[in-house]
């Protein structure tokens, strides 16, 4: 809960806003001992008509757009940035932020060393009219491209995407969580 001071006309109320988020880990518990390599992005999280702005990319999987801040950004205008580059679309108003998502698995690149996503979540509305994407040479090399799709088609498809990789992707859980957090804040 939190504290919010509204105006209405000349009076000052004060009310009690219960403000959701969501703080949460998924993947490796242990890692003490461990180098840790961290990386922090934002990603947006987009519904409109019960369907959902996701990336499709060439591996099948369905993610949420989003990225690292570059310079001085704040986590928000990366996400902002990022949803704008990767999809076309510009957001509505300020969006609002979700929560924090940290997944930990072993580093691919570097073996006896973990490899730490920190993600911070934030939900808008976007406009109408879709633009141009602005791909960085990375994401054309991954065939990103924006797709809406119903909750069910992404849990379908990641689904599709984990078997053909033979395990379990920590982030496909943290697509999962997003879903059912964002499902039951509506």
């Amino acid at each position: 809960m939190r504290l919010r001071l509204f105006l209405i006309g000349d009076t000052k109320v004060k009310k009690m806003e219960k403000v959701m988020s969501f703080d949460k880990v998924f993947g490796l518990a242990e890692i003490e001992g461990k180098y840790i390599t961290t990386r922090e992005a934002a990603r947006m999280v987009v519904k409109k008509d019960g369907k959902y702005l996701m990336i499709s990319t060439k591996r099948g999987d369905l993610i949420f757009p989003g990225g690292g801040a570059e310079g001085e950004e704040t986590q928000k205008e990366a996400a902002i940035r990022e949803l704008r580059e990767e999809t076309g679309y510009e957001c509505i108003g300020v969006p609002e932020y979700l929560g924090k998502v940290v997944t930990r698995r072993e580093d691919r690149f570097e073996e006896g060393k973990i490899f730490e996503s920190v993600m911070n979540y934030f939900i808008s509305d976007v406009h109408e009219v879709q633009g141009e994407q602005l791909l960085s040479e990375n994401e054309v090399k991954a065939q990103i491209e924006p797709v809406w799709a119903s909750r069910k088609e992404i849990l379908v498809r990641n689904k599709l995407y984990e078997q053909s990789i033979g395990n379990t992707d920590v982030w496909i859980e943290m697509i999962d969580f997003i879903l059912e957090y964002v499902k039951d804040k509506e």
